[in-house]
């Protein structure tokens, strides 16, 4: 790509891509004005997973219900079924484990007694949990989210890659210095 003269065309022709590879579940991962003239390299990162629960939700018991959420009620379709699954629950809270189908992956679910009830960590779920049978209703549902790449990479190893101290040196053999600018979406 041309950033000098075109990073907006550079940025377009990547959100494409992106667009393409997650069947148009991510239309956008870079927002205008992200990439500049100044621009070299772009290192993108998208997770996109579209899988079918082991246990299917029927259709037909999907309907209009509240749904109490922290900051009011709310009327969304809920799904329901009622199967074996893994279970725990603790002081206000219950979690249930939803396994997709190719089964090395599985949704956990936390939910509190209320909106002020402390969340179980991950080992607390999973270290109580136990098959049982379980009557669920739940909204359907997507999970858009977005993290800051400067401090995982830093987190990784990487504490000055977007920094002044940054050294790409081994990247180019421009006289320029390169930096890094960590743009989350």
């Amino acid at each position: 790509v041309d950033y000098k003269t075109d990073a907006e065309g550079a940025r377009v022709a990547i959100n494409n891509w992106v667009k393409e590879q997650t069947k148009d579940r991510i239309p956008s991962l870079l927002s205008p004005g992200v990439l500049t003239a100044d621009s070299r390299l772009t290192l993108v990162n998208a997770i996109y997973l579209k899988a079918n629960w082991a246990e299917k939700f029927e259709k037909s018991l999907t309907k209009q219900e509240t749904f109490h959420a922290p900051k009011g009620d709310v009327q969304v379709d809920m799904m329901h079924i009622e199967r074996h699954f893994g279970y725990s629950s603790g002081e206000g809270w219950q979690a249930v484990e939803l396994p997709y189908t190719f089964g090395t992956l599985a949704l956990t679910l936390a939910v509190g007694d209320t909106a002020d009830t402390k969340l179980p960590t991950g080992d607390e779920v999973f270290a109580a949990s136990e098959s049982r049978l379980v009557r669920l209703g739940m909204p359907k549902f997507d999970i858009q989210t977005s993290t800051d790449l400067a401090s995982v990479l830093g987190a990784l190893g990487m504490p000055t890659a977007f920094s002044d101290k940054a050294d790409f040196s081994g990247m180019t053999t421009a006289a320029e210095a390169l930096a890094a600018i960590a743009a989350a979406e």
